[in-house]
C-alpha cells in the first residue's frame, strides 16, 4: 500500500495559491502530483482533463509536478472519493497537493481524513493521511 500526503491550498482568486504551489514544487526533489480542483454546479457528474494550454497546469509542469490535472466537480460531495480513481491519481507520487477554492477544501478536508482504500479498486493503492488545508490570505 502507497501512501502520501495530501496538501489543499485554498483561498479567494488572485490570492498567490498558483505561486505558492510553484513554490512548493520548487522546494522538493520528491515526486508530488498538482491538481487544480473547481467546482461547477452546471455538471452532474466531475469530469478530469489535463489541458496543455491550462495556464495553472503550465505553472505546475514547469516548477516540477511529476504530473498535473484539472478536476472539475458538480456540488455533491461523492465527487471527493470519484478524484481518487482518477487517472492522475493511479500515477505514482509521495505527495499531492489540490488548489481550489474554500468549498473544495471544506470537503476534501473532512473526506481524506475518514477515507479509506476500497478493496479492488484502483484507489486502493492510496493511503491519504490527513489532509492538510492552507488558506492564503487575501
Amino acid at each position: 500500500m502507497r501512501t502520501r500526503a495530501v496538501v489543499h491550498v485554498a483561498g479567494p482568486p488572485q490570492s498567490g495559491k498558483t505561486s505558492l504551489v510553484e513554490a512548493m514544487l520548487c522546494s522538493v526533489d520528491e515526486s508530488i502530483l498538482a491538481a487544480r480542483c473547481i467546482r461547477d454546479d452546471s455538471l452532474r457528474r466531475p469530469r478530469e482533463s489535463a489541458p496543455r494550454a491550462d495556464p495553472e497546469l503550465r505553472r505546475y509542469r514547469h516548477a516540477g509536478a511529476a504530473g498535473a490535472g484539472l478536476f472539475k466537480f458538480p456540488g455533491d460531495a461523492s465527487a471527493v472519493d470519484e478524484f481518487f480513481s482518477t487517472e492522475l491519481m493511479t500515477d505514482y507520487s509521495e505527495a499531492v497537493v489540490l488548489e481550489g477554492d474554500d468549498r473544495w477544501g471544506s470537503r476534501t478536508s473532512r473526506s481524506l481524513s475518514r477515507r479509506r482504500p476500497q478493496a479492488g479498486s484502483a484507489s486502493s493503492f492510496d493511503a491519504p493521511r490527513p489532509a492538510r488545508t492552507v488558506n492564503v490570505p487575501s
